[in-house]
């Protein structure tokens, strides 16, 4: 299925809108795996956003040339506390809500999979 997909994408691939297709299970892991969006993820190309409404009833797909909310692989987390010592590790997106709840004094519960940063 991934190189059938592959095969159709290639214009975007040389184009290089689309930087890559992965399984599942090569970008996500934990408990809750099974429920990730789909089987295959497209990966844009920085600068590139997947919209999956319909441009029109012509197409599966359309180019977003303006400016829209978008996922990135980096980010960056920045917090402030008094005490706190200097954070040099590098974070996951999903480290990070453990980590406000545990300077928050608030319990982690038992289903996050994250661990918190302090």
């Amino acid at each position: 299925m991934k190189e059938t997909l592959l095969k159709e994408l290639a214009p975007f691939i040389q184009s290089r809108i689309i930087s890559d297709c992965k399984r599942v299970e090569e970008i996500y892991s934990g408990q809750h795996i099974k429920e990730a969006p789909g089987d295959l993820l497209l990966i844009p190309s920085n600068g590139w956003s997947i919209d999956c409404a319909k441009a029109d009833s012509s197409k599966d797909y359309r180019i977003i040339d303006y400016p829209k909310g978008g996922h990135t692989p980096d980010g960056i987390f920045i917090c402030y506390k008094r005490d706190m010592v200097y954070l040099s590790q590098n974070l996951k997106i999903y480290d990070v809500m453990p980590t406000v709840l545990k300077m928050s004094g608030l319990p982690i519960p038992a289903f996050v999979d994250g661990k918190p940063a302090l």
